[in-house]
């Protein structure tokens, strides 16, 4: 069976995570996922796009 393929929740939890360990801190990667998928949808709600938009914006 082939592998999963990554997507940009799979990259932005990464980074998170990444992140948080150069502070000596962690967190589940379910955890770093719905804060990802939150900050997605809080994006999208308050600039009246879509999620998939709404997705792409903190890459800008």
């Amino acid at each position: 069976m082939a592998g999963r393929r990554r997507t940009w929740l799979d990259g932005r939890v990464g980074v998170l995570l990444a992140g948080l360990d150069e502070y000596d801190m962690s967190a589940s990667t379910v955890s770093a996922a719905e804060l990802s998928q939150e900050r997605v949808q809080w994006v999208a709600a308050h600039l009246r796009v879509t999620p998939a938009t709404g997705a792409e914006v903190p890459d800008r």
